[in-house]
């Protein structure tokens, strides 16, 4: 066991001198917590202190000195040349020393020169409340957005309303063009009153 000397006995070195290597083995520290330091009074064997560089505290300290130092201007220099290489140049363009969006390329973008839609003149599919001639049977009429020729129209359910027993169904008619897009929707047309036991 590592101790201080307390008694009276004379040895061949000082006792003061003594107790303060004691006093030296036993501080050993690391500040700045970067090494593992197991130190004991009671070494086994011929065991005695053991120091490991502790790693996660060093590369925490490494990052955080890189991390809070600043780029020379070399270096922001270079990293410049790295991010005007990889832009398009279209859509985002290198201006007064930093990226920006193309307004030019955004305005064509957005500017549109595709006419309004025409349905020309729209076939009518079966839909909406057939009260006569609709038939109980699944109706064959479709539609394929082809991009020319006439569009086509229908009844569309937009609305429905419950009261008790009674749900009533509200239908608009869609107009849509031979490209597929939609060319009008018009106020609600009509309804039917759907019951339930």
């Amino acid at each position: 066991m590592i101790a201080e000397l307390t008694g009276r006995r004379r040895l061949f070195s000082p006792r003061r001198l003594i107790n303060e290597i004691v006093r030296w083995i036993l501080g050993v520290c690391s500040p700045s917590g970067t090494i593992k330091i197991h130190n004991t009074a009671h070494p086994d064997g011929e065991q005695s202190i053991s120091l490991d560089v502790d790693v996660d505290a060093v590369s925490g300290r490494v990052a955080e000195r890189f991390g809070n130092m600043p780029f020379t201007a070399d270096q922001r220099e270079e990293v410049c040349d790295v991010v005007r290489t990889h832009i398009d140049g279209t859509s985002v363009v290198w201006r007064d020393g930093g990226l920006a969006v193309n307004e030019e390329w955004v305005k064509e973008q957005t500017e549109s020169d595709l006419a309004a839609p025409d349905a020309g003149t729209p076939t009518s599919l079966l839909s909406g409340a057939q009260p006569t001639g609709g038939g109980a049977s699944l109706n064959s009429g479709s539609f394929t957005a082809t991009g020319s020729g006439n569009g086509v129209k229908f009844l569309a359910v937009t609305r429905s309303y419950s009261n008790g027993g009674v749900s009533e169904l509200f239908f608009r008619q869609m107009t849509v063009a031979a490209d597929g897009r939609i060319c009008a929707v018009s106020a609600e047309v009509g309804s039917v009153q759907v019951y339930s036991d």
